[in-house]
């Protein structure tokens, strides 16, 4: 057993010495570097970055510029290039080790690209909150007039209250560097529309109106509609568009059929608001008979003065009426009771008339 062992030592020691020899050197680490500022990706639109940190080497350079040593900190002033600038700082200990670590700064001076895409400017709207989508310069903040929007990417959105104080909406973006740019777009918020107009026949026969008709009768074959609506709105009659004037007026000529005419008077703005009217008309085949109303106001006077008058009177008449009557009954009274108290207290059966004898003439001849 020994000699085995004995005999496979010598054979391991044999190949040993056959083997090339390899030097090992201990390895030996760098410094420590930690870079406080700037972090890598870092955008500024200065001209310089001041670049700061710790190590525990005995020097510091960026971008082979050695920077000044206080305790473990350093900090150098770097000056930019437009676009993209690569930094690389190294430490280096006692020993000759080092450590390095490389950083990318961006330059930019130039404002970001920023545009609403939706909705259509100049806008007019009756709504009170606005939906915008738009497009902006990627790692950029966008405000909605004064409303942090929603950014994904290169992409914003938002919704933005309106009111009548509103007369734009402000979009306002902010790169990573800093750099500003401010878009204005022209909004209208209108939730009102004026919609008036009057109505004549062929005698210029005028119904002011600033409401629906419930009902106009006439036997004039067309009524004319003239109206007032706010400027650059649309009137449309009965389904027919109507010239608008640029002062919102206009007039049109309707024909009548006979019997009744329901007619519609609608007004659109650009803002959306929409005010409709109606105005029934019946035509009859004959004009028909109509009182003036100052006429029927003085035959209402006439008429309760005459009623007035005329039941004054028959309550006179009537009141004499009954005065007679109950006289004729009291004097009626009174002669029978006279009578009565003349009569004797026992009267002879009455004796009727005398009757006179007329003579007997005698012959004169005998």
């Amino acid at each position: 057993m020994d000699r085995t062992l004995t005999a496979l030592a010598l054979v391991l020691l044999s190949l040993a010495l056959l083997l090339p020899t390899v030097s090992v050197q201990g390895a030996s680490s760098g410094p420590s570097l930690i870079v406080t500022y700037p972090s890598d990706g870092f955008a500024t639109k200065s001209s310089t970055v001041t670049v700061n940190g710790t190590t525990n080497g005995t020097l510091i350079t960026i971008n082979g510029v050695n920077a000044p040593l206080n305790a473990k900190n350093f900090i150098l002033q770097v000056s930019l290039n437009e676009g993209t600038n690569s930094l690389l700082i190294v430490a280096k200990d006692a020993g000759g080790n080092t450590t390095s670590k490389a950083l990318t700064v961006f330059k930019d001076t130039l404002a970001p690209v920023v545009s609403v895409t939706k909705p259509s400017f100049p806008l007019m709207t009756d709504q009170t909150s606005l939906h915008i989508e738009g497009v902006v310069e990627k790692g950029s903040t966008v405000t909605a007039n004064g409303k942090a929007a929603t950014v994904s990417s290169d992409t914003f959105s938002a919704d933005v209250p309106l009111d009548h104080n509103v007369t734009a909406l402000t979009i306002k973006a902010t790169d990573s560097a800093g750099n500003e740019r401010t878009v204005t777009y022209p909004v209208t918020f209108d939730d009102q529309l004026n919609l008036t107009f009057t109505t004549r026949f062929e005698q210029d026969y005028y119904f002011n109106s600033t409401e629906s008709k419930d009902l106009i009768e006439t036997y004039y074959e067309r009524i004319f509609i003239d109206g007032k609506t706010d400027p650059g709105a649309t009137i449309i009659i009965n389904g027919s568009p109507v010239k608008v004037l640029d002062n919102g007026s206009f007039t049109e000529m309707v024909e009548l059929k006979m019997g009744k005419n329901n007619l519609s008077i609608i007004a659109k703005d650009a803002a959306g608001n929409n005010v409709t009217q109606y105005l029934n008309v019946k035509r009859y085949k004959y004009e028909p008979f109509v009182v003036p109303v100052e006429v029927a106001g003085m035959l209402l006077i006439l008429g309760l003065g005459v009623g007035t008058a005329g039941g004054f009177f028959l309550g006179r008449s009537k009141e004499r009426k009954a005065q007679a009557k109950a006289k004729q009954k009291a004097a009626e009274e009174a002669s029978k009771a006279k009578q009565k108290s003349q009569a004797p207290k026992s009267q002879s059966p009455p004796q009727g008339p005398k009757v006179a004898e007329a003579p007997i003439k005698k012959d004169s001849k005998n």
